[in-house]
């Protein structure tokens, strides 16, 4: 006897109570295989029971799979876990033997509103899925749309992020408001869908807004959906969607060649807009959480320094990745260091750090903090012209994390330049850059003549991937890894990347 088949009567009766009392009713799934004599089952990540697939072989004959070598499968069973990573591991490890009539679901349909993480990997891994009876039910199209997507070793790096986006965000979520929300599942009332909106939006709302919310849905499960899918949550959870090229996208019209007068002028202006920013909300413009508006940030000051150290500890990590020994390196430069949020961390790990910035209100915002910290291996300085970009101090490493993004994509390729030709020999850039945004162009004579009236704002730019390797390539580097990032709020139709390229010895 095939030890990996299990023989049960024929026939799909009324499903039994499952034994275990974890295993959920298969009434959906029952419903979904009418008219089947016997099911090719695969449950990958679970022990030796499969716990769905013993049970659904009370119900008809299971020949329960090992791998998805072993093509095609009739049903692939996905079990919930805590970590986005794994979850993802689990569809993919399946998803080359699926078909259109393959059912691939899995328990926690009923739980979306208290599990963010099921429901952004349903969401952005499947896209197309119905609940059921407790189940999350794939449609055909979505599992053309998991097929569809890029290898996992592609975005396996972006799928760590969220998952630690999840994890903060989790962290922040009161416990009685999880606990409410959750008694409310099965309920569409009032007090249900101003419990999700606490949850899911953290804020009060509104009787009108409630009542909108009743009307246009007919469960729980399709508030939850309207909330999750609104622009507001996309904006205050950012990082946590995503979506990935289809390699159908349009070029950008982008115009790079400008005359060293139009730099300066560019340049000029944003630094302009930067010296109100830190002359009015230097934290907030540094990070644009609420918490961290001049109001609050008396209680919230020690929190934004503390944000710096994971950037570099991941730089450290980043490096090691590569080849690259960052211990053997003494000294660091930051190309827009604020106020010393991630250059307060790098100083305890360089000898030597120069911070970079365009504004003089940040950078002595930066001095005084760092005063405080008692850090005295930092070298602030204030860059004024397209000149001193171009003659940077030497250093081994070179820094940048959502600074670039704020300028036009000549002053973009200016920066890159510049951060190039300040490396040692064997030295190492680390910088992120947005590289495409759809319908996204620039002029520079067309901004420049707006910027004259223009307010003093956060601009977002980009600049093409080709742009950069370009640039490595004609300052002597190599591109050593590109991985895209979740620095941005740029979502639908956008992309991040964080680059570390190694000067040529």
């Amino acid at each position: 006897m095939n030890p990996n088949h299990c023989d049960f009567p024929s026939g799909l009766g009324t499903p039994a109570a499952p034994e275990d009392p974890f295993i959920p009713d298969l009434s959906a799934i029952a419903r979904a295989l009418a008219g089947r004599q016997s099911a090719r089952v695969i449950e990958p990540g679970e022990d030796a029971e499969r716990p769905l697939t013993a049970a659904l072989g009370r119900l008809l004959p299971v020949e329960a799979l090992q791998d998805a070598s072993q093509a095609p499968v009739d049903v692939a069973f996905i079990h919930l876990h805590p970590q986005l990573t794994l979850l993802v591991q689990k569809l993919y490890a399946v998803r080359e033997a699926l078909t259109p009539t393959t059912l691939l679901c899995g328990p926690g349909g009923d739980r979306l509103a208290v599990l963010p993480a099921l429901h952004i990997l349903l969401q952005q891994f499947i896209e197309h899925f119905r609940i059921e009876d407790g189940f999350w039910i794939a449609q055909p199209e979505g599992i053309a749309h998991l097929q569809q997507l890029p290898a996992f070793e592609d975005i396996s790096h972006l799928v760590q992020q969220v998952e630690v986006d999840l994890q903060t965000e989790m962290e922040t979520i009161d416990a009685p408001a999880v606990a409410e929300c959750a008694a409310a599942v099965e309920s569409i009332s009032g007090d249900a869908v101003a419990a999700a909106v606490r949850l899911l939006l953290e804020r009060e709302p509104g009787s009108a807004e409630i009542e909108t919310l009743i009307k246009g849905s007919g469960t729980l499960s399709e508030v939850r959906n309207r909330i999750l899918r609104s622009d507001e949550f996309k904006h205050q959870n950012a990082a946590l969607f995503w979506h990935t090229f289809s390699a159908n996208e349009a070029p950008m019209q982008i115009q790079l060649n400008t005359t060293d007068q139009e730099r300066g002028l560019l340049l000029e202006h944003i630094q302009s807009s930067w010296e109100h920013l830190g002359a009015t909300e230097p934290h907030w413009s540094v990070l644009t959480n609420e918490q961290f508006r001049q109001k609050h940030i008396a209680e919230n000051e020690e929190a934004f320094y503390q944000s710096g150290k994971h950037h570099v500890d991941a730089l450290w990590r980043s490096l090691q990745r590569v080849g690259v020994d960052p211990g053997a390196f003494s000294s660091c430069l930051e190309y827009g260091c604020g106020l010393g949020r991630v250059t307060r961390w790098l100083a305890e790990r360089f000898d030597t750090v120069y911070g970079y910035d365009i504004s003089s209100a940040h950078l002595q915002g930066a001095g005084n903090y760092l005063s405080r910290a008692g850090i005295d291996n930092v070298v602030l300085q204030t860059v004024t012209s397209p000149g001193e970009v171009e003659n940077l101090a030497a250093v081994d490493v070179v820094y940048s994390l959502i600074v670039l993004q704020h300028n036009p994509p000549p002053v973009i390729a200016l920066i890159v330049r510049g951060l190039l030709a300040a490396l040692n020999p064997g030295g190492v850039a680390y910088f992120q850059v947005p590289t495409y945004q759809r319908d996204y162009a620039f002029s520079s004579t067309k901004y420049l003549s707006a910027a004259l009236s223009a307010e003093k704002e956060i601009e977002m730019h980009v600049l093409p991937q080709s742009e950069i390797f370009a640039i490595a390539s004609q300052s002597g580097a190599q591109v050593l890894e590109v991985f895209e990032d979740a620095c941005t709020g740029i979502i639908d139709g956008g992309r991040s990347n964080t680059f570390i390229i190694q000067k040529n010895h």
